[in-house]
């Protein structure tokens, strides 16, 4: 890549909160259709994508481990909403509440995911170091290398 001015940091550090999202439509777009356990493809987005975005740049490999902690959760959250589902549709009994519990749980997953990268994205593009709530840093060999002697978190 040419050389980076200091105008289109910002955007590219947006942009990289935008790419799982990106993992996830692309994902959707090969299925056909959406399908709960494509949430595993969440991760791939920044993992991929943020790498090419984030370059040399100590603001963007920030940027990428946050956003990489926030898809790995989320994918997480999703597998495990997929299980309640699964449990509660091929069981009978007591356990068909898991059905309402899991819908439920998807469609709050659903807003919860869009509206947060959407949010850091802004916050991003303003230039501001992003924090995702609710959000604990995953160990260092499933978010890549972070830079020497820094701390993402």
């Amino acid at each position: 890549m040419g050389a980076e001015t200091n105008d289109e940091s910002p955007i590219r550090d947006a942009a990289i909160h935008l790419t799982p999202l990106v993992a996830l439509g692309v994902s959707i777009a090969i299925a056909g259709r959406p399908l709960l356990w494509l949430v595993v493809v969440l991760p791939f987005g920044p993992l991929l994508l943020g790498r090419l975005l984030a370059g040399d740049r100590l603001s963007g490999r920030r940027h990428r481990a946050v956003t990489i902690d926030a898809a790995v959760w989320a994918s997480g959250a999703g597998l495990g909403l997929w299980a309640l589902l699964w449990v509660g549709l091929n069981t009978g009994g007591i356990l068909l509440m898991f059905v309402a519990l899991g819908t439920i749980g998807v469609l709050l997953l659903a807003v919860n995911i869009v509206f947060l990268h959407l949010v850091a994205a802004n916050d991003a593009r303003k230039g501001s170091e992003v924090t995702y709530p609710w959000i604990r840093p995953v160990p260092a060999w499933l978010r890549g290398s972070t830079p020497p002697g820094e701390s993402v978190h």
